[in-house]
């Protein structure tokens, strides 16, 4: 049995200040195993590339923090967002095989993840060409729109 923790939750935290993505996946799974179940660290100035995943729905559920989930359409226009944290009113948010999404920290959070599996690198999810790569200076430009757009909207 692993206890998700305060322990965990900040070792995790602390593990994605130094990561230069500034995000920190603690799995509780194998490669293999067809349930992927881990925690995700991430930092506000971490951006995640909008994507989806051809045949897995998505699950987070807040533990530590604040994030807004954020649904796109296929030219990357925000059709619906979602603020999640874990003092509530919403914990979680599903999203479906095929949906474009992304989430934003809005403060140091932990997010419990789950999706199907097994994971592989090269099919796990497809990026949106209309959203700039990760680790770059038009990702972060992109972060600090969307998170223009989740102010003006809440």
């Amino acid at each position: 049995m692993i206890s998700i923790n305060q322990e965990l939750i900040l070792q995790t935290l602390e593990q994605a200040k130094a990561n230069p993505r500034h995000r920190q996946i603690f799995r509780f799974h194998k490669l293999k195993e067809p349930v992927q179940r881990m925690l995700n660290a991430i930092l506000p100035d971490s951006y995640a590339r909008p994507h989806f995943h051809k045949d897995k729905p998505e699950v987070f559920i807040v533990l530590n923090g604040k994030i807004a989930a954020i649904n796109f359409d296929k030219k990357g226009k925000i059709i619906k967002q979602e603020i999640i944290k874990s003092s509530g009113p919403n914990f979680g948010v599903e999203f479906k095989p095929k949906e474009w999404h992304s989430i934003v920290a809005l403060s140091e959070s932990v997010v419990y993840e789950i999706k199907k599996g097994p994971y592989n690198k090269k099919t796990d999810k497809i990026f949106a060409k209309w959203a700039p790569e990760e680790n770059t200076k038009e990702g972060q430009q992109y972060l600090k729109q969307l998170k223009k757009i989740i102010a003006d909207n809440n």
